[in-house]
Parts: structure tokens; sequence; C-alpha cells
């Protein structure tokens, strides 16, 4: 890596330059064990590797082996029902490329900087799976259960120097635990050629970091619920419906922020009146919770009429953003700031396309 900062403000320290070759050479062994008892699989898996690591002369070089074994049970009591239950732990290296000097500009705001030390990282992970189907009816399940932790000897440190943050990494243990589990239900519609499914997800994050030199145990939590619902009921006529409702925030040493929502529902209709002609309108509306109570309503409508002359020649005229909407809002939390993103868009657009074949 080589790069540089020119003109950077004076109130951010640091190093403003890297010149940076990291090589590195690994063997790699993937032993897997399986055996069956009954109508359950038992599986191992014990992935071994060897590294060399060279840095030059930046830090000292390195000789590293990992091992990081997982077991698994696999149960399927018939054709209809799998369940699968497996846990592992592992050591890892961490990222080569962070491992620099100087500061990055990662956006207009952002700068980070590396770390001086090769680290490694341990973790530890249980999980649970359950899918269920009856193809005859159309009915279709499925959940997901992930729990894991992770133990890293440095901590990320966030820096503010007037209108830029500053993330480094401090020398200190941290321990992260993440939680996720997600649900799926689904059913076919044979009245109507179609499906309908409903779906709903939840994630947790607990984490550490320095801020303005103080520890800040850092938890974020979101989940969302949403629902799909397609079909063709006639020959001429198709459409696919979903609408996704989600809510997140941010607890900082205890202290919550309020639960922003975000609401999303999309719609798209196609006609086929002719053989050769096909016309699709589609629809999106986005309802973002910016603040506590204080929500922006995007509406986007945009259609398209396509003529098949032949084989060869489709003329197809699209036309977006019907509405002219002029921009698009929403907050989002990374580490420990809320980031709200202002988008322009593109204005009511007209195109007309023609398509050649051979």
């Amino acid at each position: 890596m080589n790069s540089e900062l020119p003109n950077l403000p004076e109130q951010v320290p640091g190093v403003t330059s890297n010149v940076m070759n990291t090589n590195y050479f690994t063997v790699y062994a993937t032993p897997k064990f399986e055996y069956w008892v009954n109508r359950i699989n038992i599986s191992l898996d014990a992935p071994l590797s060897y590294a060399h690591y060279t840095f030059s002369k930046a830090i000292a070089n390195r000789n590293e082996v990992y091992f990081s074994p997982s077991l698994r049970f696999n149960w399927k009591p018939s054709n209809r029902l799998d369940v699968a239950v497996s846990g592992g732990l592992g050591r890892a290296p961490m990222n080569p490329n962070m491992i620099h000097s100087g500061l990055i500009m990662t956006n207009y705001r952002t700068l980070q900087s590396g770390v001086d030390d090769f680290y490694n990282t341990t973790s530890q992970r249980v999980s649970a799976r359950l899918a269920y189907k009856l193809p005859r009816r159309g009915l279709f399940a499925n959940a997901t259960f992930v729990h894991s932790w992770n133990h890293v000897p440095y901590t990320l440190a966030q820096q503010l120097y007037g209108d830029y943050v500053v993330y480094s990494y401090a020398d200190a243990n941290n321990d992260s635990k993440t939680l996720m589990a997600m649900g799926r239900l689904g059913k076919a519609l044979d009245f109507m050629r179609g499906s309908f499914n409903i779906n709903g997800a939840y994630n947790r994050m607990d984490s550490r970091l320095i801020s303005q030199e103080q520890l800040v145990q850092n938890v974020t939590d979101g989940w969302s619920i949403g629902g799909n619902l397609s079909g063709n009921p006639a020959r001429w006529l198709s459409f696919d419906y979903s609408i996704t409702y989600s809510d997140s925030r941010m607890t900082m040493n205890g202290t919550a922020t309020p639960w922003l929502s975000s609401t999303v529902n999309e719609l798209n209709i196609t006609l086929i009146p002719h053989s050769k002609w096909q016309w699709t309108v589609g629809g999106e509306h986005y309802r973002n919770e910016l603040a506590e109570h204080d929500y922006k309503n995007v509406m986007m409508l945009d259609t398209k009429l396509t003529f098949k002359l032949n084989k060869r020649i489709d003329f197809a005229l699209n036309l977006t953003n019907i509405l002219n909407e002029k921009s698009y809002n929403y907050t989002s939390y990374s580490q420990l700031t809320s980031f709200e993103s202002h988008r322009r868009l593109r204005g009511r657009q007209l195109l007309l396309s023609i398509f050649l074949r051979k």
C-alpha cells in the first residue's frame, strides 16, 4: 500500500502517508469426519492452517497456526422436516490490511488509523436451523438462530476533531456478542398461480468502543417483519406486492435512543393485452422516521410499455419517477453516531429504447 493525504486540516493529528508491503504464505488442511446413526448425521469439521507473514520490517514477522473445529448434528426424521444444531470455536488472523501507521480517509468526514502490531482473534458460535416443507400443499417454513461471541485484543477508538471523526485501535481487550434470529413461512396459492410468504428477523450486537478516551458499551438492536404476495391470475395479468416494516435503536452505557422505524411498500403490475404488447406499472412507498415522530414519506412511480415488432426487434418506452420526487432521506446507526442520509433523486425521465437481436 502506498497512500498520502494532502491538505489535511491541522487539527487532525497523525501521519498522513503510508508505505507498506505485506506478504503471507498459508498451507491449509481441511479434514472432515461424518457418521450416521439412525436418521442423525454427525459431522466434525477440523480446518487447520499454518501461515507465515512478512511485513517489510514495519513489525516483526510472524508464524501462526490456526485451528477452528465445528460440530454439527443434522436430524431428518422425514422428507418434510430437517433440524440442525451446530457449534464451533476458532482462532483467526486479523486482516493484514489493518497494519499501517498513517491515516486513510474512508469518506468525506471519516479517517481510519491502523495498528502497529499483529493480532489474532478468537470466537465461539452456536446455531440452530429448522426447515419444514409440505410440497403437495405448497407449504414451506424455516427458522434460523445464531449466537456468537468474539474476542479481540484491541478496541476501536473514536475521536472527534472538528468536523472529522478519526477511528483508531487501542491496545485493550474487547469482547462482543451477536444474536440473530429469522424465520420465514410460505404458501403456494394455486388458484391464482401465485404465492404468499411472511418473514421476520431480529438482530442484536453488543460491543465496546472508546470514544473521546471514554469506554462506551454499545448495543444495537433491530427487528423487521414483512410479507410478499404474488400471482398470475390471468394470462394477461401478473402482480407482485411486498411490504416490510423495520425498527432499530442504539443504546450507549444503558441510555437508549428512540426506536426509529422504516416502512417500505412495493407493487408491480404487468398487463399483456396482446402478444406484441406489454405494460408494466411499478410503485414504491417509503416512510422513514428521521427522528422520533418525524417522518419522511417518498412515493416513486414508474411505468414501461414494450412493443415486440418481431422476433428480432423490440421497442420500449420507459417513464421513471413520474411524481418527480427530488430527495430520499433516512437515518442509520454506525458505531456511536447517528447518520442521516439525504439523497438527491433523478427527476422525471422518459427513455425510448430499441432492442435488436441477431
